[in-house]
């Protein structure tokens, strides 16, 4: 009888332990720092000494910070939100981890216009980021980063679920140096409906990092789209018209760029592939740019069935043993050297 009942005590106590560690949140206990509690569905931990209070942990990120996530979360940012701005709701969720199967969205705009000085990079680098997005719920929001910056930044092998702009979401810097910066063997799943203006290159995809982007819109100047050393980007339904950029519509050293049935007007060079790059923009519209396609030293552009006309020097330069895809598309000029090719028919 002894022996059952203390396995029937043990029983209540390990149920005990499982009900409330951590304890449910309640507003009339006082916490001491770094305290876990449960509310919501998640789990908080105190930054501070709370005291006894009605304010919430989803809501008071002065003493509370996320710190599992077990259900699905929504931050709203904003004039007259819950988070004043971008890098508030960030630092609340920087040590949280997040469960697989559960999703934290970041809304901006819920509050209407918005405008944030950001003090410098937007670095969104976190354990479960790929479980993370930034969405924005139609209203007119700019970041606006501070001269000389980069603007958003993933890397050191983080992964981001997704930046949702729904063309309202403006990326802006001051002769920055990249809008949306990608490297070090990092990813970007989503990039949709930005509008970037006002760094050096807008978009960045480095050291085999890779970018997926829909309809983004690029302005600047300097070049819209550039994937280095193993980087990639894939683009759809880009659309780069005249005055958007100084420099060349897409680069790539070393790296691949996919832009099938894009529009690329305006540019330097529409699309330029150096050091053994590759990059497929098959379909395009490539008018009204100094140089169409320039392809060097053991690269290849794809540009089958692409529109390439009215260039001001020419529509394709080839040079450097690299060679240029023009099946089926309309061009007029070309300037070949040093073992380059173009090739203008398929093989029989």
């Amino acid at each position: 009888m002894r022996w059952i009942w203390i396995g029937f005590v043990f029983l209540l106590s390990a149920l005990g332990v499982a009900q409330s560690n951590p304890p449910v949140f309640s507003t009339t206990t006082s916490y001491q720092k770094g305290a876990e509690i449960q509310y919501a569905g998640n789990t908080f931990r105190a930054l501070n000494a709370v005291s006894a209070s009605s304010n919430l942990p989803t809501t008071d990120y002065n003493d509370w910070e996320l710190y599992f996530v077990r259900a699905d979360t929504t931050l709203m940012i904003g004039p007259s939100q819950t988070f004043p701005d971008i890098p508030t709701a960030w630092t609340y969720l920087l040590n949280a981890t997040i469960a697989d199967g559960a999703y934290v969205h970041m809304i901006v705009g819920a509050g209407g216009a918005d405008t944030e000085n950001l003090s410098g990079p937007l670095i969104l680098n976190h354990r479960n980021g790929a479980n993370i997005s930034i969405v924005n719920n139609f209203g007119l929001v700019e970041l606006q980063f501070p001269t000389g910056s980069a603007g958003i930044v993933i890397s050191n092998g983080h992964k981001f679920g997704g930046i949702f702009g729904q063309t309202g979401l403006y990326i802006l810097g001051t002769s920055g140096t990249y809008g949306v910066q990608v490297n070090q063997n990092s990813t970007l799943s989503h990039c949709d409906e930005l509008v970037i203006n006002g760094f050096g290159e807008g978009m960045e995809a480095g050291s085999n990092s890779s970018i997926y982007s829909v309809n983004p819109g690029l302005e600047g100047d300097g070049d819209g789209a550039e994937a280095l050393y193993g980087g990639y980007i894939s683009l759809t339904s880009l659309d780069i018209g005249p005055g958007d950029l100084t420099g060349a519509g897409l680069l790539t050293i070393g790296g691949q760029i996919a832009a099938v049935n894009s529009t690329i007007e305006g540019c330097a060079t529409g699309a330029w592939a150096k050091d053994g790059g590759f990059i497929d923009v098959s379909g395009c519209t490539m008018t009204e740019n100094n140089i169409g396609i320039s392809s060097q030293y053991h690269s290849h552009v794809k540009a089958e069935n692409a529109e390439i006309s009215v260039s001001t020097t020419d529509d394709i330069i080839a040079n450097g043993a690299s060679t240029v895809d023009v099946i089926g598309a309309d061009y007029t000029t070309t300037q070949v050297y040093g073992q380059a090719m173009v090739l203008t028919e398929t093989s029989q």
